[in-house]
Parts: C-alpha cells; sequence; structure tokens
C-alpha cells in the first residue's frame, strides 16, 4: 500500500500511465466513468494483449485521444478489445504484416473472412470492425503514420447486417379492447370464470 501511495506522489500531472503497457485507469486524472460505474474502479485498459509493436504504439496514442475527448472508460475498452481481435488475426492469418504499411484493403478484406470463422458473437465481429476502422480513419486524419495506405479502409457493408428486431408494441384495436372492457373502466376487478362441476 505504501508503494502505491509513494508511487502515484511521485507522478507529475502528466500521467506515468501512458507509456505502460497495461493502464491503471484509476491513476488517469479527469476520466469519464460509465453511468452505473464506481468512479474509482480499479479497471485496467491492456495494450499488452496486442503483440504487434507498431499497432500497440498506435492502439495506445488513439485511446488516450479518445479518452481525452470525453467517451467513457468503457467505451474505450471495448475499443481495445476490438483491436486485439485485429492483433489476433495478424499473428495468426497475417504474421508477415510487420508495419501500419503492411495493412491494405486486401489484408482487411481477409481480417473479415477470419472474423466469420472465428468464435465471435455478432457484437464482437462489429467491435472488432469499427474499432479497426476508426483507429485507420483517425491515424489519417492526425497524421499520425504517413505510412497508413489509401486502401486501408472498411465500407459501409463490410459491418455485418444486423437482422430487423421484432416489434413489441401491441396492435391499437387489441389496446381499444382492453381499454373498453368494464373492469378497466371501473377500476374492479375482473370476473372470475365459472367452474363446471
Amino acid at each position: 500500500m505504501l508503494t502505491s501511495v509513494i508511487e502515484v506522489l511521485r507522478r507529475p500531472v502528466e500521467s506515468a500511465e501512458y507509456p505502460r503497457d497495461v493502464w491503471r485507469l484509476h491513476l488517469l486524472p479527469g476520466l469519464t466513468s460509465s453511468p452505473g460505474k464506481p468512479a474509482h474502479a480499479r479497471l485496467n485498459l491492456r495494450f499488452d494483449r496486442l503483440t504487434q509493436p507498431w499497432l500497440r504504439a498506435l492502439a495506445k496514442r488513439w485511446a488516450r485521444w479518445r479518452l481525452s475527448t470525453g467517451l467513457t472508460v468503457t467505451t474505450v475498452t471495448a475499443d481495445v478489445k476490438g483491436l486485439h481481435r485485429f492483433s489476433v488475426f495478424l499473428s495468426e492469418a497475417a504474421p508477415d504484416v510487420d508495419d501500419l504499411a503492411g495493412v491494405d484493403r486486401a489484408v482487411l478484406e481477409r481480417f473479415l473472412a477470419w472474423l466469420t470463422t472465428a468464435s465471435l458473437g455478432r457484437g464482437a465481429r462489429e467491435d472488432a470492425i469499427t474499432a479497426t476502422a476508426m483507429l485507420l480513419q483517425a491515424i489519417r486524419r492526425h497524421g499520425w503514420d504517413q505510412t497508413v495506405t489509401s486502401t486501408a479502409v472498411f465500407f459501409p457493408g463490410d459491418i455485418p447486417h444486423r437482422p430487423s428486431r421484432i416489434t413489441r408494441h401491441l396492435a391499437e384495436s387489441v389496446v381499444a379492447q382492453v381499454h373498453s372492457h368494464p373492469t378497466h373502466a371501473t377500476g374492479g376487478s375482473a370476473p372470475t370464470p365459472r367452474r363446471s362441476h
């Protein structure tokens, strides 16, 4: 405990967490916590699971920027989890990609195909695509790495289509029947059914 206190006291305003591969979020000032979560929960943001050093460095920069814009810790944690899936793909199916310049549309299409065979739910696949797409977009927008290829993009049709949700509202005719029933108007109890003997 004393060691932890001393470490916090030595930390300058510019947090020493950012260079680390595991950010202890409770030590980062000014973060936006998620509704319903304690502000001081001991959560970690894990970049150590991103096995490519170039991806880890860019993911840290992106996560730091996203946190600074006021996004919640939960959102940024989900982003990093999505990038972890991209990192696993690169390790398993595209080990020849050893820097950002190696990521192009063909690699991203292989990633999309890999995701369909991975044992992930629809939401996890969506998060993986969205996080990777947003990281690539941020790299271009902010000029973080000039080696990003112009073809390293996802398109709207790349995210799996969500099936339509079943409508759960009652038809107006049913609501009208309920409201016109005599027990509804009087607030009385419903008649008890007769039992046949």
